[in-house]
């Protein structure tokens, strides 16, 4: 590129003139630089800086171009608006390009985009499956015909045991489904992720296709010791010098496999005719039953082939109750004590409502000096409404969500103060659907089938000990 070869010859010149502003300066005033040899060499310098930022934009481009000039024909693909695909017939060399718009494709058209990709680039406005029931419907079709004249807006994903990432088998479905057309599933993805009081606080990681699952190298900090902070990152002031030793940060490599969330619905031949009412009730059915499992499995999962709860996280804290069967103020503060403190801005109580009317019982005690009489007091919990004015109630200043997936009061994990930002949850974008006439035949329903892939567990894998001090500290603390 002859601007790159400018820019590269440019910088040359640049850089034997400043180093003869500082030959000039050594041989005139022992290298100390005039005031007009420093302006001149600070603005060589800033040419200098800026050429070097146009000579990586010239290598990228250039790079780019000699990538692009290398594909061969058999690569096939679709960009965000082009749909491209193999047909031997046409002039090109067996490169068809068909425009993806807002206007609505023919069915010729549609049959012109790969099957494979048929989910993501259909859409309700396009040409594609109108609503989530009406794609229902279809599959329904396809099952009583045996998969054959199938509508050619449906594509079926056969899913065959895939290495998973640890080097096991992954367990998947053996049979695959029907997958579910891409802004149809982005909306109940994002119903349940919103939907959610956990899974809207979740650091939610996408896996891309060709991957089962997660793996990361983190920090292998479990104490914040002299030495074991970042894993054995150390420093040093000036006058210890002698005594440096040379440290590193260690890690340790965590693991995530995606699991199957399979879920099964049962519908009516009646509702099955109505499209509308067949996609709103089995979009809020399975808005309703991810959002209860999922988050149950952020609490309390076991990890056993499905998510694990922080409930069962290694990194769990238990705080032991001051009084059987209760909820006490000592018992609040012994676990604000134990919450991480970068922890503390993002966190929420989550609770069984059971627990309710000890939190609203709750108060700060003040004694006389002699510590022998109460003088006075004030309430710890602060409700909705009235003295507070937020959705939710607080504790310590954070909100208090009351969750089905706490367990009743006197038990273990009845309240919870955790930083659910901590908590990582990876999922996969496809969800497939299949449909079945015979397992409810007799009451004449069809059953639906979907399945979708999920995963997660805390990021910590251990409490740790702080600077000062042996009491640990974690983003995930229980009253047990």
């Amino acid at each position: 590129m002859k601007k790159l070869a400018e820019l590269q010859a440019r910088q040359a010149e640049i850089d034997n003139r400043q180093k003869a502003i500082f030959a000039q300066a050594n041989s005139a005033t022992a290298g100390e630089l005039t005031e007009a040899q420093r302006t001149e060499f600070d603005a060589l310098e800033s040419e200098y800086a800026a050429n070097e930022s146009a000579i990586k934009k010239c290598e990228q481009d250039a790079a780019d171009a000699a990538r692009i000039a290398s594909r061969t024909q058999t690569r096939v693909s679709i960009p965000a608006q082009t749909a491209r695909t193999e047909n031997p017939t046409s002039p090109n060399g067996g490169i068809q390009h068909i425009r993806i718009t807002n206007e609505v494709m023919s069915m010729e058209q549609i049959r012109g985009i790969p099957a494979e990709r048929r989910p993501e680039v259909l859409t309700t406005k396009n040409g594609g499956f109108r609503s989530l029931g009406e794609q229902l419907q279809a599959i329904a079709n396809a099952e009583i015909n045996g998969n054959r004249n199938v509508d050619d807006r449906l594509y079926w994903e056969a899913v065959t045991p895939s290495a998973a990432i640890s080097g096991a088998g992954s367990s998947v479905p053996a049979d695959g489904g029907y997958l579910v057309q891409k802004d149809v599933m982005s909306d109940l993805n994002n119903k349940a992720f919103n939907g959610g009081e956990l899974l809207s606080r979740v650091d939610r990681i996408p896996i891309g296709a060709g991957f089962d699952g997660l793996k990361v190298n983190a920090i292998n900090e479990t104490s914040r010791a002299s030495g074991s902070r970042w894993g054995g990152v150390q420093m040093y002031w000036g006058a210890e010098a002698d005594a440096a030793t040379a440290k590193k940060p260690t890690f340790r490599q965590d693991s995530i496999e995606l699991v199957d969330l399979i879920g099964l619905a049962y519908i009516t031949e009646r509702l099955l005719q109505d499209a509308v009412a067949l996609g709103a009730v089995y979009s809020k059915a399975f808005m309703e039953e991810s959002i209860f499992m999922k988050e149950d499995g952020i609490y309390n999962g076991t990890g056993a082939g499905q998510i694990q709860g922080f409930m069962n996280s290694p990194a769990k804290v238990a705080v032991t109750r001051t009084t059987a069967s209760r909820v006490k103020y000592q018992d609040i503060v012994g676990m604000w004590a134990r919450m991480w403190s970068r922890s503390r801005p993002t966190a929420v109580w989550l609770i069984n409502q059971d627990i309710e009317p000890d939190l609203f019982n709750m108060q700060t005690i003040v004694q006389n000096v002699a510590g022998t009489e109460n003088v006075g007091g004030s309430a710890a919990y602060m409700p909705p409404g009235g003295l507070n004015d937020s959705p939710y109630a607080r504790l310590m200043g954070r909100p208090v969500i009351p969750v089905e997936y706490a367990a009743t009061l006197g038990t273990s994990g009845d309240i919870a103060l955790v930083d659910l930002s901590e908590f990582a949850y990876i999922h996969k974008g496809n969800i497939q659907t299949d449909s079945s006439i015979h397992v409810r035949f007799i009451y004449n329903e069809r059953a639906y089938r979907w399945v979708e892939r999920c995963n997660g567990k805390t990021k910590w894998v251990s409490a740790v000990t702080p600077y000062k001090g042996s009491a640990t500290k974690s983003p995930f603390i229980v009253l047990s």
